[in-house]
């Protein structure tokens, strides 16, 4: 799974592509979220992508990740922040909205 999903997420070339394979990569890793670790570049650089749905599975994807493995939130915190401090409102409040649920899986 992970190497062919690797390879279609860098390969996608819509947001409608991107969607459906956070999506499957959401899915895949509820049961095993450590194999999320391959895919964590693409799931930082979506918390500022311009599509909502991409960056709510983004969002998910990395709370899934720190809730099973809270030292590794630090590895989100730079791309977390970019989110928080873009210029674009959307982004900005999105990645407001999810401050509390990062710092619960967080601890």
């Amino acid at each position: 799974m992970s190497a062919s999903l690797l390879s279609r997420l860098e390969t996608a070339e819509t947001s409608c592509d991107r969607t459906m394979l956070l999506d499957e990569l959401r899915a895949t890793t509820v049961e095993s979220p450590d194999r999320i670790a391959p895919f964590m570049h693409f799931i930082q650089s979506a918390f500022t992508d311009l599509s909502r749905p991409i960056r709510i599975l983004a969002y998910q994807c990395a709370l899934n990740y720190i809730s099973s493995n809270p030292s590794m939130s630090v590895h989100f915190m730079s791309a977390y922040s970019v989110a928080l401090l873009h210029r674009s409102a959307d982004i900005s409040l999105h990645a407001l909205s999810f401050l509390s649920e990062f710092i619960t899986a967080s601890r």
